[in-house]
């Protein structure tokens, strides 16, 4: 395949999205660029949370590019790529948890972290550093994780895995944004209830719009809100 980002591989390292924002700092005029690395010793997600990533079970990496759009239609286009890519492999159901995350019925199977680099207004760079988990490996009995291998078959290797994320990501550039809300919205989980600003609302999702707008239809009406202020009340009941 032809690839569309420079692909660097790191037996180990402290943190793939440290280590590409600092490659960035040295060299701004990269290409689109994507960083793996076999051991990730101090992963991160939203608000700092570590990631684990067992080594050689796990699959950390970074990448790197300068989205000519909003960010919440740039993430969207992730978030559906990576859906996609781990889908090949698994034969039970996937969804997409508001905002980052990609989990099955059994556990989360991949988190999303997405940070930019500004002048001004002017958005310079973007980085999405992602978390998945593919093959088989014992988690913490208070974590709620599956991997790609426990919900249908084995990828043949990582690098077959980020062959097939980079081939969606492709794809999903080129995708109208419209088409991005409405995939978006099929793959979420919607059902709440939701905390917004620290208040619990009951209710469900409806749609995403790319500008980042949620639509929550709730007891009392259709609320609209920026989806930064949404937060899923995690676990949900399943039904």
């Amino acid at each position: 395949m032809v690839r569309y980002f420079e692909r660097i591989h790191l037996p180990e390292v402290d943190s793939t999205q440290r280590y590409l924002k600092d490659l960035y700092a040295a060299q701004p005029d990269r290409p689109p660029t994507l960083v793996w690395a076999t051991q990730q010793t101090a992963g991160y997600g939203r608000k700092g949370t570590p990631w684990l990533s067992p080594s050689g079970k796990s699959l950390p990496f970074s990448f790197l590019d300068r989205p000519q759009e909003a960010l919440p239609l740039w993430s969207a286009r992730i978030a559906l790529s990576l859906y996609d890519a781990v889908a090949l492999w698994c034969s039970a159901p996937l969804f997409l948890k508001w905002p980052n995350d990609l989990y099955a019925p059994s556990g989360k199977v991949a988190g999303i972290l997405i940070e930019a680099r500004w002048r001004g207004s002017t958005l310079e760079a973007a980085f999405a550093g992602i978390g998945l988990n593919v093959y088989h490996t014992p988690f913490p009995p208070d974590l709620s994780a599956t991997t790609i291998e426990s919900l249908g078959e084995p990828p043949p290797s990582m690098e077959a895995v980020l062959d097939a994320f980079e081939s969606h990501y492709r794809q999903w550039l080129t995708a109208l944004p419209t088409q991005v809300e409405a995939t978006f919205t099929q793959r979420l989980w919607r059902k709440g209830p939701f905390r917004i600003q620290g208040e619990r609302v009951e209710g469900s999702l409806i749609a995403w719009r790319a500008d980042g707008t949620l639509l929550i239809e709730t007891p009392t009406g259709l609320l609209s809100t920026e989806g930064h202020l949404v937060e899923v009340v995690w676990p949900p009941a399943w039904s």
